[in-house]
C-alpha cells in the first residue's frame, strides 16, 4: 500500500515538473532572467524545477544559490545524469550531463516577494520623479532661454535703432551744416562780386 501511494506521489509531482520545468541554458540572456522567471513559477506552481546541460549546469546552480540566499527557496531534490544527444554533424552521439534541481518557496516567500515589490515601485517611483524634473528642468530652460532671446533681441534692436537714429541725425547735421556752409560762401562771393562791380572810380584814373 505505502508503495503504491509513493507512486501516486512521485506521478504527481513529476506532472508538476513538466508545468514548471525551466531549462537553464548558456544563451545571451542574464542570470537574473532565469531567477526572475523561478519567481514568478514559485508563485504559481510553489515549487521549480531548474535543469540544465553541459556547460550551462554552473548557471543553473547560480540561480539555484541565489534564490537560496534570497530565503526565498529552498532545495527539495537535485539529481545528475547524463544524456546522449543525436547530432547530424556528428559521427557518434554526443554524450553531456545533466542536472536538475527541485526548488520549494519557503514560507515567507509571499511576504519577501511583496516587500520586493514595494521596493521595486519605489525605485520605478523615483527614477520616474528624476525623469519628469529633468525633462521639466530643461524645457524651463528652453522657455527662458527664449525669453532670453526675445528679450536680447528687442533691446538688441531698440539700441540698433537708437544708434542708427544717432548716426543719421549726425550725418544729417554734417550735409546740413556742409549745405548751409556752401550756400553762405555763395553768398559771401556774390556780395564780394557786387561790391566790385559798384565801386566808385578813383580821381586819377583817366
Amino acid at each position: 500500500m505505502e508503495s503504491i501511494t509513493e507512486g501516486v506521489n512521485n506521478i504527481n509531482i513529476s506532472a508538476s515538473i513538466k508545468n514548471n520545468r525551466i531549462h537553464v541554458s548558456t544563451s545571451k540572456k542574464p542570470i537574473f532572467f532565469f531567477v526572475n522567471l523561478a519567481k514568478r513559477y514559485m508563485q504559481q506552481y510553489n515549487e521549480v524545477e531548474l535543469s540544465a546541460l553541459g556547460s550551462a549546469i554552473a548557471s543553473v546552480v547560480s540561480v539555484a544559490e541565489i534564490l537560496k540566499q534570497n530565503g526565498l527557496a529552498v532545495e527539495k531534490k537535485i539529481r545528475t545524469s547524463s544524456v546522449i544527444l543525436k547530432d547530424n554533424s556528428r559521427a557518434r552521439p554526443l554524450q553531456k550531463a545533466r542536472i536538475e534541481i527541485l526548488l520549494e518557496k519557503t514560507s515567507n516567500f509571499d511576504e519577501l516577494m511583496a516587500v520586493e515589490a514595494a521596493e521595486n515601485g519605489e525605485k520605478a517611483a523615483a527614477k520616474n520623479g528624476e525623469k519628469a524634473d529633468k525633462e521639466n528642468g530643461q524645457k524651463a530652460a528652453a522657455e527662458n532661454g527664449e525669453k532670453g532671446d526675445k528679450g536680447n533681441g528687442e533691446k538688441g534692436d531698440k539700441e540698433n535703432g537708437e544708434k542708427e537714429a544717432a548716426e543719421n541725425g549726425e550725418k544729417g547735421d554734417k550735409e546740413n551744416g556742409e549745405k548751409a556752409a556752401a550756400e553762405n560762401g555763395e553768398k559771401e562771393e556774390i556780395k564780394k562780386s557786387t561790391l566790385h562791380e559798384v565801386s566808385p572810380i578813383s580821381p586819377g584814373s583817366g
